[in-house]
């Protein structure tokens, strides 16, 4: 506040500054307020509650001088008192503001009392004041109050009724106040509609909408979003974004119009948001989780992206938010949660491949003591007891490699059926172990979802032993597990008779780490990581409990439908393939055992000519001093391994790589496996048959072209 000099003992028994009806409005003072008209009624209302708030509600005072009372009297007046703006009347209407600052530096300069103490204030009124009406709407005269510049901002606004008579000053603090509030409002209305964003995705794109059209009073409120919002077009052309999407997709400050938003996205990801789009134009909210362009100043970013139409302009709102860390923690908890769940299986499994390894080795020793030749029938029996044997060994690890792979960034088409039996097999011991009957339902009929097969798995495997573990005191032990399909989705019940959930804890079974059992038997990630999974692949987990009688878990995920590939040439419509030359194939693999059945298999079924290498630099050597029709290698080799080997092939004969094909029991990690699909190099895990290998090389070209 300006501090006011004290004033002079001369300016006493100056003339009281008390405001005159009889005096006509001048032209002088025409352009000394905003225009207004005291009748109109504009602005449309709102519904929050700063939006109700009456104006005459936001006077702070109604002191005002007429425009013929002297300075030193309006001197006085904001001596005695705290105001820093008098509204100056002509009769009962504003025609100006005076201010303290002002009249404190009139008549605190030198000569500035005897110059202008006894001169009328209306000579010194501020060049411009802003007068408005008691019907304007909050939202306008917040909009024209809060929008003046320079010192404007600063004065009072002078509110007046529909003849325009003076009703009372709003200062601006009280303006700056009911702003704040209706700021407030909206960043709890933004706040909301995160935490339900997809529920509550139309409320957003309301907001979209009303900041688009008033960006000057939501501008901070869209700019300061942690949540990245865009519009597009019809084709995914980026019209406007906010400061959050503009950082995530490295956009100008201009917001890089016209730049497609599917070029700021990985190659690999450009189908599915192109998908999702597609989606949008049929009238259906698109949802998707996409890799942003790798940036040399930007970390990795992964953007879950919820896509809807704007009716009223065609244009397509874009909501991301940045789950990179979220996905990485439920990465982290479903590792954890398959550790914990390989500590609790590890006797059991031991168990398994036991007892399948002990008719390999007994039936294998009785061959090779035998002091006398068997029957024909006697080795074939056992030799069918060993393949049998060495196919369950093979299927128990399979199972076990898959499960502790890491999640899967594009997911596949595969069967619900064929994992639920899997899970169940996998788990044969632990049921049988806990005495509990098994009552399980999963039809004949395939039940195609698209879905990472391992992820898909751990929730029945967790849901399983959930099940198993509630049964652990309860006298009738009886697993029921089914599936159905209905209404384009596919239903897992998983029910038990045990325990049931206590109503006290119901609501807390999804939480992460909450869990119920000992500390040596559950992580309390169970449950949390399930849910998790299950909403990655857009489905949900339903439960039922009856406390003394048991729960039933039901899982909901969407159907894949694909058309069938013809698995022959006869189904394809296609004439039987002509007899063929013999073919000279290479087999790379450093184990002789391994390396020996392959060269038997390509002798016996194909008719090949077979060379082998232990390593592949003796590969690479080969090589260059022949000519092959196939190559199969190992990938972990020792001196060259199976990688350097096809990076030689796509530099030196890049032909080759057509008819090459990669055999083992481990790809060597996820960029090793990233690599070798880039490539298009076929994968045939170990161990397997001689019909499988023969399958997959008679896909290639060597062998399909003769």
């Amino acid at each position: 506040m300006v501090t006011l000099p004290d004033l002079p003992s001369s300016s006493a028994g100056s003339r009281p500054g008390l405001p005159s009806d009889s005096l006509p409005v001048s032209p002088l003072f025409a352009d000394r307020f905003l225009p207004f008209d005291p009748t109109a009624e504009t602005g449309a209302s709102g519904t929050s509650g700063v939006e109700q708030i009456d104006l005459r509600g936001l006077i702070d005072h109604t002191r005002s001088v007429s425009r013929h009372t002297l300075v030193e009297e309006v001197y006085r007046i904001f001596q005695t008192t705290k105001l820093s703006y008098l509204p100056v009347l002509d009769g009962a209407k504003p025609v100006g503001l005076c201010s303290r600052g002002q009249i404190g530096f009139l008549l605190g300069s030198q000569y500035g009392f005897a110059l202008y103490a006894r001169q009328s204030i209306d000579r010194h009124l501020l060049p411009r004041f802003m007068m408005v009406g008691e019907q304007e709407p909050i939202r306008g005269a917040l909009d024209l109050s809060l929008g003046r510049l320079g010192d404007d901002f600063h004065h009072d606004v002078v509110l007046a009724d529909r003849e325009g008579r003076f009703l009372g000053s709003i200062g601006i603090q009280t303006l700056v106040r009911v702003q704040s509030s209706l700021v407030r409002e909206q960043v709890e209305d933004l706040a909301r509609q995160r935490r339900n964003l997809g529920a509550n995705n139309r409320e957003l794109f309301r907001s979209v909408i009303e900041l688009r059209q008033s960006q000057a009073r939501y501008r901070i409120l869209f700019e300061n979003s942690t949540v990245g919002v865009g519009l597009l077009d019809a084709s995914g052309e980026i019209e406007t974004v906010n400061q959050s999407l503009a950082a995530w997709l490295g956009l100008g400050a201009d917001g890089a119009p016209d730049r497609n938003l599917l070029d700021a996205f990985q190659p690999k990801e450009r189908g599915k948001l192109l998908a999702a789009l597609q989606q949008v134009e049929t009238g259906h909210d698109g949802v998707v989780e996409a890799w942003l362009q790798p940036r040399a100043d930007e970390p990795q970013r992964l953007l879950q992206i919820q896509l809807r139409t704007i009716e009223e302009t065609g244009q397509i709102c874009a909501c991301c938010a940045d789950v990179t860390r979220e996905r990485a923690f439920t990465r982290n908890a479903i590792q954890k949660e398959k550790q914990a769940f390989l500590d609790s299986l590890v006797g059991g499994i031991a168990h398994e491949l036991n007892n399948k390894i002990h008719p390999i080795i007994g039936f294998s020793d009785l061959l090779r003591n035998d002091e006398e030749p068997a029957e024909p029938e006697l080795l074939r029996h056992y030799a069918d007891v060993i393949y049998k044997s060495s196919a369950d060994c093979a299927r128990i690890v399979r199972q076990l490699l898959q499960f502790c792979k890491p999640a899967r960034e594009e997911k596949v088409a595969c069967d619900l059926k064929v994992l639920a039996e899997e899970a169940v097999a996998f788990l044969h011991f632990r049921i049988r172990e806990q005495k509990a009957v098994l009552f399980s339902d999963f039809g004949t009929r395939p039940i195609p979802v698209l879905a990472d097969p391992a992820q898909i798995k751990q929730i029945f495997l967790n849901l399983i032993l959930n099940a198993l573990d509630a049964m652990e005191k309860s006298p009738v032990r009886e697993l029921r597990l089914s599936l159905a399909h209905r209404n384009e989705k596919a239903l897992l019940k998983v029910a038990d008779t045990g325990e049931g959930i206590p109503p006290a804890i119901a609501t807390r079974i999804f939480d992460p780490f909450f869990t119920t059992k000992p500390q040596d038997k559950g992580t309390g990630l169970g449950l949390s990581v399930c849910q998790a999974i299950i909403k990655a692949h857009q489905g949900e987990i339903q439960v039922e409990s009856t406390p003394g009688e048991g729960s039933a878990f039901t899982v909901v995920l969407p159907l894949h439908h694909t058309a069938p590939v013809p698995s022959t040439a006869a189904e394809a419509g296609l004439p039987d393939a002509p007899r063929r030359p013999a073919l000279r194939a290479l087999v790379i693999d450093d184990e002789p055992f391994v390396g020996g059945f392959i060269q038997e298999v390509l002798k016996r079924k194909l008719g090949c000519s077979v060379e082998r290498a232990l390593n592949g630099a003796i590969a690479v050597e080969k090589l260059q001093n022949g000519e092959f029709d196939l190559i199969v290698c190992d990938i972990l080799m020792p001196t060259m391994n199976g990688v350097e080997v096809m990076r030689w092939v796509r530099t030196h004969q890049p032909g080759r790589l057509r008819n090459f094909l990669f055999v083992t029991g481990h790809d060597g990690g996820p960029e090793t496996a990233a690599e070798i699909a880039a490539a298009g190099v076929p994968v045939l895990r170990k161990p397997f048959t001689a019909d499988l290998l023969c399958e997959q090389l008679k896909a290639f070209p060597a062998l399909a072209a003769v």
